[in-house]
């Protein structure tokens, strides 16, 4: 049995809180404001997967950890892979998350209008 401490962290910009859902071989849902970590002790026999959800104010990513018993390898999957980091080392398993909050000046506006054809349909 491999003994590990999993970490969640928030390394968002200041003041972004961030809310994280954990599914797959552990249940887990919180709330961690920028620089917290959420760390536990996991003890695991086999190969095993998490799902990773991160929501802030207006943004949302996923990723799926992955470790393989066998290879004793940890992996991190996300198609958002520019919000997560994964570190591993003596033991500890470190998933960082940077969704951040764009600042915007004002509110978008968007405008409904009727698509436009293609040039060559237009005569």
């Amino acid at each position: 049995m491999a003994v590990f401490q999993l970490r969640w962290v928030n390394r968002s910009n200041p003041g972004a809180v961030q809310d994280w859902q954990i599914g797959g071989a552990v249940a887990d849902n919180f709330q961690l404001q920028q620089n917290y970590e959420r760390a536990a002790a996991l003890n695991i026999n086999n190969s095993a997967n998490f799902m990773i959800s991160v929501s802030s104010v207006s943004h949302f990513a996923a990723a799926t950890l992955a470790y393989t018993a066998a290879t004793n390898q940890w992996a991190l999957n996300s198609v958002t892979p520019n919000e997560f980091q994964l570190a591993v080392g003596g033991g500890n398993v470190t998933v960082r998350c940077m969704l951040n909050d764009a600042q915007v000046a004002g509110r978008l506006e968007y405008k409904a209008s009727e698509p436009a054809l293609p040039r060559a349909d237009a005569a």
